[in-house]
């Protein structure tokens, strides 16, 4: 059946990543999708930019490997199903030569990588790339790794590099023969599934135990 969709929405968010000489807290950043007027929230945000996710990046030094995990959620209060996507436009004028000394990974679903690049290149994410599809209170996680090299030079203290990525989401009618989408609980089930098995192995087991011990009687 062809689903109606019902409205496309489309954020800018700037990345900021600094170079110091001292450390900061991690943080995790979250993408909230609200609907209404509102839309996107972004979080934590910085003094760089309100749409900032990745505090986790601040203060880096050569040498230094960082990850974070930025969390995707649903949180449209409407009985919809949202496909959301993301792509870079890459580097910020002016935080090219920066950015194209650190190298930057991105996995989702943890184990699917849809960037692996200097940082400020488009690479896998030059084209909308499905993050995830969620219903209602669903949500889904990209892991961020970045690596600054030990080589890193004196001329790039304080600087800062900035990244503009772009987020889009699709609204969609639920209909009623719709299949659920996945919400991260593959695991949950895989481990229903694997008990359920050894248990019908088990039974079997038994039953014909059973039947051997009965015709060794009936002998």
């Amino acid at each position: 059946m062809i689903k109606r969709i019902k409205a496309v929405f489309v954020a800018f968010v700037v990345i900021a990543i600094a170079l110091s000489c001292s450390l900061t807290a991690y943080a995790d950043g979250t993408v909230t999708y609200v609907g209404g007027a509102e839309k996107y929230i972004f979080e934590p945000g910085s003094e760089y930019s309100p749409t900032d996710l990745f505090d986790g990046f601040k203060n880096v030094f050569p040498g230094e490997k960082r990850t974070q995990r930025v969390e995707v959620r649903n949180n449209y209060d409407a009985d919809k199903r949202i496909d959301i996507y993301m792509r870079s436009l890459g580097a910020v004028e002016g935080s090219e030569e920066f950015l194209s000394q650190l190298t930057l990974t991105v996995t989702m679903l943890e184990d699917t990588k849809i960037f692996d690049a200097k940082a400020d290149q488009k690479a896998g994410l030059e084209g909308w790339v499905l993050v995830g599809s969620l219903i209602k209170g669903g949500s889904t996680t990209l892991d961020l790794t970045l690596n600054v090299p030990e080589t890193l030079g004196n001329e790039f203290r304080n600087a800062i590099g900035e990244l503009q990525w772009q987020f889009k989401v699709e609204e969609f009618d639920i209909e009623p023969d719709d299949p659920a989408p996945p919400t991260g609980d593959s695991g949950v089930i895989m481990w229903i599934f694997a008990s359920a098995t050894c248990f019908v192995v088990m039974l079997y087991i038994i039953l014909v135990a059973r039947r051997r011990r009965t015709d060794e009687e009936q002998a």
